[in-house]
């Protein structure tokens, strides 16, 4: 699939609502991209995903809102992205000449030093005149010098190691007043199960608070189900909150898997919802979890 293809199925396939979702699952605003039409909205979309890595992610969201489509994934180079690696290559001979100019360097530092050494020692040693006829000798007394005592006794003070701070991570419980599992089941009778195996809040200064979910998925589709980042959201109102970690596992079928969900959240909230999307597209994919904040 080339990049005219793939602009052409997106167009196709999702409309301005549905395009707007799966923006915002890539944490991208939709209503800002360039240009005014669907289509060039799409090509932009496009264009995004290239610089910013996001390709795979892309394709991935779209087999789970259209597994019926065949989306198949080739990686395409942006002009500006790969004029940018080639900036980031080095010449061979550059890095050369580059190593050959250090080694010049070096040896012009070792040079000069050898020469001001050979200064110094010519300037500082004694001349020696040797005397025709005869060699007049002296005698140099020296000053008898009290003896050294065979041991020193050195006293130091040693003072205790004050004690050092150490920083605690404060933890706020999380209580799940609708219980801690939820369980979709397809047309076809295939079954996704999420459970909740653990939910604290750290504390984030100023004012706010990590919220870290440990998650464990189990389905028995065929082919296993993804554990992603994009499978979870935190409503509060109108607001809804994306992870802020990197989240994409597979699990095996009749597996279990889990997973770390965090968000990041107001200190002052005391309730929000988790809604929790099945790795599929079929009616009731969603189920939804209470949380509330003491």
């Amino acid at each position: 699939m080339n990049q005219a293809n793939l602009r052409e199925q997106l167009a196709n396939y999702f409309n301005e609502s549905e395009l707007n979702d799966l923006c915002f699952d890539l944490n991208i605003d939709y209503e800002n991209l360039p240009d005014q039409t669907k289509q060039e909205k799409v090509r932009e979309l496009i264009i995004y995903c290239q610089r910013h890595r996001l390709m795979e992610e892309l394709i991935m969201r779209c087999q789970e809102l259209r597994p019926q489509v065949s989306w198949e994934y080739t990686k395409f180079n942006h002009p500006e992205i790969e004029e940018d690696q080639r900036a980031k290559r080095m010449n061979p001979a550059l890095i050369l000449s580059i190593l050959m100019g250090m080694f010049v360097l070096v040896m012009c530092a070792v040079t000069i030093a050898y020469l001001l050494q050979n200064s110094i020692f010519a300037s500082t040693s004694p001349s020696i005149e040797d005397n025709e006829g005869s060699i007049e000798s002296t005698s140099v007394s020296t000053p008898n010098l009290p003896p050294l005592s065979s041991s020193l006794e050195v006293t130091r003070s040693i003072e205790a190691p004050s004690i050092i701070p150490t920083s605690t991570v404060i933890t706020r419980p999380v209580e799940l007043p609708d219980g801690a599992s939820v369980k979709m089941i397809s047309p076809y009778g295939y079954e996704y199960q999420y459970t909740i195996l653990s939910a604290q809040r750290e504390s984030l200064p100023p004012d706010s608070y990590l919220l870290h979910l440990r998650i464990r998925a189990w389905s028995d589709q065929s082919g296993g189900l993804n554990l992603m980042r994009n499978s979870f959201r935190l409503v509060d109102g109108d607001r809804k909150l994306a992870p802020v970690n990197f989240l994409n596992e597979v699990v095996a079928q009749n597996a279990t898997g889990d997973g770390d969900v965090k968000f990041e959240i107001d200190s002052s909230l005391a309730e929000a919802v988790l809604v929790i999307t099945a790795g599929a597209d079929f009616p009731g994919n969603s189920k939804e979890l209470r949380l509330l904040f003491p």
